[in-house]
């Protein structure tokens, strides 16, 4: 099982921090194993109340005195699963650079991208940063917010990649192929922001959405004697379990990583 991965990109506002905390954790929602997610980010610091996931935010001002935090972690804690999530540009760019000059191994490699036309200047320069460290890394590309899951639509969205006959715009999905592990398509959701401003993550909502749509009938009942207004509110937490859930069931090809 792959237990240490790095989400990198050298475009900020790719999805990051979605990945790391919302997505990857996921993985390991049936797994007794406990989740460190290690934020090293100059600009942002995820807070998350009551989570499961165990959170540590650096800052990389000082860099090799917080890459080297996040590595003495990694190899005391040998049976916990270790998310590195890395801040857009610079910082991305500190890290990979640490990591190879640490020669920091058994890394699986996440390269969130959305549909800026842009960003694959950004894939391709990460790409060459993770292969110094690594020449036969582990790389899997995400494609963050899609409009839908089918394959012929994510490419018509990320033009920029798979190139477009309607405007003349060529794929370029080849020159990078080779190095990539495999495609992820995530769903553009709303329920992303929403957990955000709650301060909760996917992972954490997991187990309560599911243990209240398995047992509807019985919260039903109760909520009933409670009064309409009570059951009118539960109601609305029910369908937002069951649209969590399957958000998760939407989730679930990125098992294909965890090896």
């Amino acid at each position: 099982m792959n237990k240490n991965y790095c989400v990198v990109q050298t475009k900020g506002g790719a999805g990051k921090t979605t990945v790391s905390v919302n997505v990857l954790a996921l993985m390991f929602k049936d797994d007794d194993i406990k989740i460190n997610i290690f934020e090293l980010d100059n600009n942002n610091t995820s807070k998350l109340s009551n989570s499961k996931l165990n959170f540590k935010s650096l800052k990389l001002n000082e860099s090799d005195e917080a890459i080297n935090k996040v590595y003495f972690d990694i190899v005391s804690n040998g049976k916990e699963v270790n998310i590195i999530d890395c801040g857009g540009g610079d910082d991305t760019v500190k890290v990979l650079n640490y990591i190879q000059k640490i020669d920091m191994q058994n890394i699986v490699y996440i390269i969130p991208v959305n549909d800026d036309i842009e960003q694959f200047d950004n894939v391709v320069q990460t790409i060459e940063l993770i292969k110094k460290t690594d020449k036969k890394a582990n790389i899997h590309l995400f494609f963050n917010r899609c409009n839908n899951l089918n394959e012929d639509d994510v490419k018509k969205q990320f033009v920029g990649f798979f190139g477009s006959e309607t405007y003349n715009i060529k794929s370029k999905i080849e020159l990078i192929k080779k190095d990539i592990t495999s495609f992820v398509f995530i769903p553009n959701s709303q329920l992303f922001g929403i957990l955000k401003s709650y301060g909760i993550s996917l992972y954490d909502s997991y187990q309560s959405s599911k243990e209240l749509v398995e047992n509807i009938s019985t919260y039903r009942q109760k909520w009933v004697k409670d009064g309409q207004k009570v059951f009118n509110k539960n109601m609305a937490r029910f369908t937002f379990a069951k649209d969590i859930l399957s958000l998760i069931d939407d989730l679930k090809i990125i098992s294909k990583i965890k090896g």
